[in-house]
């Protein structure tokens, strides 16, 4: 049977290592929805190239330090 609940993500190394170095950031992404964690993990494991990928890390963490979703619909 096919159930259709949630999967947790998993927090690719990488990012959980940025994170882990910015208390306020890891604080804050664990606070985001698991929909808004998974359209972040998404993004970052999407990237085609290692430079693309770090970039997007490094935007995720500075932005999850301010209490901001990366890669999501600002206005």
């Amino acid at each position: 049977m096919h159930s259709t609940r949630w999967t947790i993500e998993i927090v690719p190394e990488d990012l959980k290592a940025a994170l882990e170095a910015n208390p306020e950031a890891m604080k804050n992404f664990e606070s985001f929805s698991r929909s808004s964690q998974k359209i972040i993990l998404e993004w970052i494991s999407n990237a085609k190239q290692v430079a693309t990928r770090q970039k997007r890390i490094a935007e995720t963490v500075s932005l999850a330090a301010q209490n901001i979703k990366a890669n999501h619909y600002r206005q």
